[in-house]
């Protein structure tokens, strides 16, 4: 039933895309921390834009309340809901982290990154 049908669209990294001379999303920057987040259904306010900080873990809570029950007492993700409905009881997260830690090459060219990001929210 398409009434009732959610849609979400997401990725789970951005790209650099040529930013800053760099391509892929090795780099602890904007395009590739930032990724896309459509939620479209019934119930969800229209071309609504949120800008508080958010992570893709929080999808999971969001969609267990769209289904009609909660994440378990051990889960740390967040329902989006109030946010998708337009409730002024939405509360954001302070501060959302992601990292990162690669290997790269073989032998004396071997490369590893490893580098941490915490996104805070600075308008609270």
């Amino acid at each position: 039933d398409f009434a009732n049908m959610v849609i979400i669209v997401t990725s789970d990294h951005g790209e650099m895309l040529g930013d800053h001379g760099h391509y892929g999303k090795m780099v602890p920057w904007d395009g590739s921390t930032r990724v896309p987040l459509v939620i479209s259904g019934p119930g969800i306010e229209q071309h609504r834009v949120i800008d508080e900080p958010v992570a893709i873990a929080d999808l999971a809570a969001t969609i267990l309340e769209i289904a009609g029950t909660s994440p378990g007492p051990q889960m740390t993700s967040r329902s989006l809901w109030p946010f998708l409905a337009g409730l002024t009881s939405a509360t954001p997260r302070s501060v959302v982290l992601s990292g990162l830690n690669v290997t790269r090459g073989k032998g004396s060219s071997k490369q590893v990154w490893d580098w941490r990001l915490a996104v805070k929210r600075y308008n609270a």
